[in-house]
């Protein structure tokens, strides 16, 4: 018969168990559970941190792994990525770091290097360590509670289809068909001329890509390419025509629509006086600012 003063002990060991845990999180995101790598990133790392709360009743070291499918309670002969000794584990209530794993160590490219590789293919991080519930027992694996999950993307995206340019102050505005990318890259040439260049002050917004610091009335040749998450880059779209046109503003459409007045002492040019007391308000508030 069990003596009755080792019962409360006992009941609390499997407690002081449960409370253990072991996270693992990309380093710069402690929720985001999901990155997207490619070529471009052969030659990097991605950061993990790994934290886990541990005590004297430790009975296996920390591992942390690649697996190319979901994590399992032990590594087995998946690719170590780095491993915490027992008495580390012993001898500190909780122990958090960070872990530098290079893509092209990765177990996502079969027989090829990683910037040979062509295709897709992923990769979760794994992790875990062992604990007693009580002296005697069996030693139990304490698995991590977050997997983060490494896509490695070598496939170009789909090549943009351009529906619209739109003409701008000084600037042209490409809007395209629905696409599967992060951003837009732009290239622009004089239409008679033959020579491309990338517009590096090009911004994407919505569904389209606008391009700056053109000149009004000059007609530009511009083709656009798709990046994705993971920086491939598309074949460039078929090319486009725009001018951008200067934009007057509303003092310059009063003044195309035949007013005269230089101050705001008369109505003229056919507005209404409402329509020209808020034309003149604006004129003075600009002139106030300048």
């Amino acid at each position: 018969m069990r003596p009755l003063f080792l019962i409360p002990l006992l009941t609390l060991l499997p407690a002081m168990a449960d409370a253990q845990s072991l996270t693992l999180n990309f380093t710069d995101s402690s929720t985001a559970t999901q990155r997207t790598v490619g070529p471009a990133s052969c030659g990097g790392v991605l950061p993990i941190t790994y934290s886990a709360v541990t005590g004297g009743n430790v009975c296996k070291r920390l591992e942390i792994w690649a697996s190319p499918v979901a994590c399992e309670d032990v590594r087995g002969a998946a690719p170590l990525l780095a491993s915490v000794p027992i008495p580390d584990l012993q001898l500190s209530p909780s122990i958090t770091n960070d872990l530098d794993v290079a893509v092209a160590s990765l177990p996502l490219f079969g027989d090829a290097a990683c910037a040979d590789f062509t295709g897709e293919s992923q990769v979760y991080i794994c992790g875990s360590y062992g604990v007693r519930q009580y002296v005697g027992s069996e030693c139990t694996d304490v698995q991590a509670s977050s997997e983060p999950l490494v896509i490695f993307d070598a496939e170009p995206p789909p090549v943009p289809v351009v529906t619209e340019v739109t003409p701008l102050d000084s600037a042209l505005r490409i809007t395209v068909e629905a696409s599967d990318f992060a951003r837009l890259l732009a290239d622009v040439k004089l239409a008679e001329g033959d020579e491309w260049i990338r517009a590096s002050g090009a911004v994407t917004s919505g569904r389209g890509v606008t391009i700056p610091q053109l000149t009004n009335g000059v007609l530009y040749d511009v083709r656009v390419l798709a990046e994705d998450a993971a920086l491939n880059v598309s074949e460039p779209s078929a090319i486009a025509q725009g001018t951008p046109v200067q934009t007057q503003g509303f003092w310059g459409d009063y003044k195309g629509s035949g007013g005269s007045q230089t101050g705001c002492s008369a109505v003229g040019g056919g507005l209404s006086p409402a329509a020209f007391a808020a034309l003149c308000a604006l004129g003075l508030l600009r002139r106030r600012r300048s």
